[in-house]
């Protein structure tokens, strides 16, 4: 006869960890959405109310309902997408009022918005509007537009290893393009975005605060925005490679890791002040908050947020809260939000991360004990003050490393899956690494403080930061110099080499020859080197020790200082104007 106590264990995981059922359902309906979207919501929803009733198991009725919450949420937003695609046979123009999401880097385009108002398409949905010439005034964050142009789908990648933006543009909600005929018109401010777009114009002056006397250009300047502002450096591929292999690019992004960051600051500040318990919870919630704001709500640093504020909410309730649990609950606030996020590789990393620290750092703790292990012969009261300071640095080293392990452990098959490369440095370069962006982030708020008060005073701050941001980026090239500390997949190489001709939109050429060292027969212009060229030479990492350049125009020769600054080739051929 089957013992009760059979699955004990499982139940009694599910008594702790009451929402990975409902996450679980969350997932699977996401899945199936993404595939058919509501065609079967009617049909799904009347077997799920079926089967609780039947059943009445508290763990597959929650399976059910986040497989329903999850399956309608994003069901909607992949019908609203796929109606938009309708539209495309629309008469031409087509009219559109829209309220900018997103402006490009420097406020350009091209623009992601959102339609308020057209006759061609539904409210609601999320369109790329190519401008026809650039603004004089730079669009921001909330501005209402009006223009007219013809739809057109956003086309897919043209050339192998290059980027996808149909597909990048899909996860974000735009299916559709809008090619505009006339000059973008400017009809003012939408209320409802005003606090964020607040926070996003205090980002350039806080940018400027924190490298006040620096040169903006130099790669400490750069580096401190990318830390602090997430702000990717634009010049500085080499020290972006230096931090790529040495397994800590995720300092560049503002993530759960600076969201963190700050927040521990932030808390220890206020804890200074003699602040209550409660107190000190919901200010450091606002400022994570803030921060994230000012960065740009970028989705990491509002999964991060998410996650921070579950966490905290816990202790205000007089509970414990559970890493597990919590991340549970962000994940499922996260997608419920907006599914498209379930497919990135931002938030699988994110989640994955977290999960495997939740399920491994107690494993590399027993694993890595001996490192802090005392003798048993040996009472610990009976310890010198030197002995005792090394074995706390011991334990701390201990539990870093467990929780370096873990995370390592969450990333790596991911990353080995996305971009080809495992990079076991990781684990050590991370130690060090982290207390030096967390070094970065505190400066960076003590430069505004004080700056604000009195501006020599910031700028000797920051003067100090660019010391701590040149040791860290030597600190990452170090790492990323040592032998089979970080690794490549092997690219598919055809035993006789091969040709590529690339797809170059708008004109142009560019072609790859890859036998000997390999050669460049023209760079196309820069952005089509950038976008077209470059990612195949990364991805099948070809070196090419001859530059080719047929004509001397843009279209031929525009990516030729790009390729010559990333590869250094032996030997160019460039014809005269």
């Amino acid at each position: 006869m089957p013992s009760p106590t059979r699955f004990h264990f499982l139940n009694k995981a599910i008594a702790q960890f009451p929402l990975w059922p409902l996450l679980l359902g969350t997932l699977l309906g996401i899945f199936f959405a993404d595939s058919w979207g509501t065609e079967w919501w009617m049909t799904f929803c009347f077997l799920g109310c079926i089967i609780c009733g039947i059943t009445r198991k508290l763990t597959l009725s929650l399976i059910i309902v986040g497989f329903l919450l999850g399956h309608g949420t994003h069901g909607l937003q992949i019908d609203k997408q796929r109606e938009s695609i309708a539209y495309i046979n629309a008469p031409n123009p087509v009219q559109v009022s829209a309220v900018i999401l997103d402006s490009g880097k420097r406020g350009q385009g091209p623009y992601l918005a959102k339609i308020i108002q057209s006759k061609s398409l539904p409210q609601g949905v999320k369109i790329i509007i190519l401008p026809r010439e650039r603004a004089n005034t730079p669009l921001l964050y909330g501005d209402i537009i009006e223009t007219e142009g013809s739809l057109r789908t956003i086309p897919p990648a043209r050339n192998p290893y290059g980027f996808d933006r149909q597909k990048w543009r899909h996860r974000q909600g735009a299916d559709v393009s809008l090619t505009c005929y006339k000059p973008l018109i400017s009809k003012g401010v939408n209320p409802l975005y005003l606090p964020e777009r607040t926070l996003l114009l205090w980002q350039k002056r806080l940018a400027d605060k924190m490298t006040a006397g620096l040169d903006p250009n130099s790669q400490e300047a750069q580096l401190i925005h990318a830390v602090v502002l997430g702000k990717r450096p634009t010049r500085s591929d080499e020290m972006i490679d230096d931090f790529r292999f040495s397994g800590t690019l995720h300092v560049f992004a503002v993530s759960g890791l600076h969201v963190g960051m700050v927040g521990s600051i932030l808390a220890l500040i206020f804890w200074l002040t003699r602040a209550p318990r409660w107190l000190i919870i919901l200010l450091t919630i606002a400022g994570m908050i803030l921060y994230a704001g000012i960065t740009g709500l970028r989705p990491p640093a509002v999964r991060a947020v998410i996650m921070g504020s579950v966490f905290l909410t816990g202790f205000l309730l007089q509970r414990r809260p559970t890493l597990i649990n919590s991340l549970a609950a962000s994940a499922i606030l996260v997608l419920l939000w907006d599914g498209h996020q379930l497919f990135t590789p931002g938030f699988q990393l994110s989640y994955g991360v977290l999960l495997a620290i939740a399920l491994l750092a107690k494993f590399w703790m027993h694993m890595l004990h001996p490192i802090a292990q005392l003798d048993p012969f040996m009472p610990r009261q009976l310890l010198s003050k030197w002995q005792e300071t090394q074995l706390t640095f011991r334990e701390k080293l201990k539990g870093a490393l467990s929780v370096s392990c873990a995370a390592w452990m969450g990333s790596a098959p991911l990353i080995w899956i996305y971009f080809g490369l495992i990079t076991p440095i990781a684990i050590i370069a991370g130690l060090p690494l982290i207390l030096m962006v967390f070094l970065i982030l505190s400066l960076a708020i003590l430069s505004i403080f004080v700056g604000s008060l009195w501006s020599p005073a910031g700028v000797a701050v920051n003067q100090i930061n660019a010391l701590v941001a040149r040791t860290t980026h030597h600190t990452a090239a170090f790492f990323s110099d040592i032998p089979f500390g970080h690794i490549h997949r092997r690219p598919d190489t055809p035993p006789n080499g091969r040709v590529i001709v690339f797809d170059i939109p708008q004109g142009g050429a560019a072609n790859l020859l890859q036998f000997g060292e390999g050669v460049l027969l023209d760079s196309g212009r820069s952005s089509a080197f950038r976008y077209e060229v470059l990612p195949a030479l990364q991805k099948l990492r070809i070196t090419p020790q001859s530059l080719v350049l047929t004509h001397a125009d843009t279209k031929h020769i525009g990516g030729m200082s790009q390729c010559i600054s990333l590869f250094h080739p032996k030997q160019a051929l460039i014809p005269h104007t």
